[in-house]
């Protein structure tokens, strides 16, 4: 039993977070399943924190999503998003009808408690993290019903060219201002690694160039998926619109999937059907 009211017991908390912060040197910190701690604990972590390392980044897993876990509340700078992923993954394996769809794309482009700047709120892992990857069932079903495994298998596979092409636009929608969040693509995705991701599922070093992109060897597949990840992370980087401004909705065509979203002058169209832009419709 942890007390969490005892001083020693806090500071320790503190320190561990010191010593990645400080030896490490890292950006930031997670907060794995922050809602199973005390509000005012949370809230004096990430002072002292922020005090000592004003530049860190704190983010933290809540569920449900809560607003009051931002920094207007108990303090941290951006909260982890679910819904848009399991939203994702039931479109794809069949549970949301075309019409339910909608909404679901609109509640993608701005949660509806987001605050101000949202794209800065959330963490948005929309193509799955380890908890919509990771599979201690080898590829079985998790305790909600749904498989766990990496987005494209779910889709088709790394070898079917559509499943590629709906991973690659996916991504795209997270990192060039069309879902909301700041993207997170857990390990693998980048290559396209097939199943699912587990401590005895190592990662496909032979699906990845040696040395990174431009070196020898690694799969098509991977190079170019990689190359997309690289490239639309550039986009982020130019294009600061993208990263900290409410979205406006100026287009929407639900029957053919098609959404134009404005974060004040930067513009991003997503087609997500099937259909090809020459289609006379």
């Amino acid at each position: 039993i942890i007390i969490m009211e005892t001083p020693e017991v806090q500071e320790y908390l503190v320190d561990a977070c010191r010593l990645f912060l400080d030896e490490y040197r890292v950006d930031g910190l997670r907060f794995d399943s922050a809602h199973n701690m005390p509000d005012w604990l949370n809230k004096n972590i990430c002072q002292k924190l922020r005090h000592e390392f004003p530049k860190c980044s704190i983010s933290a897993e809540v569920v449900p999503e809560d607003p009051k876990f931002l920094r207007n509340g108990v303090g941290f700078d951006a909260v982890w998003l679910h819904a848009p992923t399991f939203d994702l993954i039931d479109s794809v394996g069949g549970k949301l009808q075309h019409g339910e769809w909608a909404p679901k794309v609109r509640s993608m482009i701005r949660q509806r408690w987001f605050p101000d700047k949202a794209a800065a709120t959330g963490i948005n892992g929309l193509l799955g993290t380890h908890d919509q990857v990771g599979c201690r069932k080898n590829g079985g079903h998790g305790s909600d019903g749904r498989l766990r495994r990496y987005f494209q298998d779910r889709v088709g596979g790394r070898d079917d060219w559509t499943a590629r092409a709906m991973t690659k636009m996916w991504w795209a929608a997270a990192a060039c201002g069309v879902a909301s969040g700041v993207p997170m693509l857990f390990q693998g995705t980048e290559i396209l690694q097939p199943g699912w991701w587990h401590t005895d599922q190592h990662f496909r070093w032979d699906l990845a160039p040696a040395n990174g992109l431009g070196s020898a060897g690694g799969s098509a597949e991977a190079i170019e998926m990689m190359t997309l990840v690289r490239e639309t992370l550039k986009v982020r980087k130019e294009h600061p619109d993208v990263c900290g401004n409410d979205p406006e909705v100026v287009h929407v065509d639900e029957k053919n999937m098609v959404w134009g979203v404005r974060r004040k002058n930067y513009l991003s169209v997503m087609h997500a059907s099937g259909a090809q832009w020459g289609d006379a419709e």
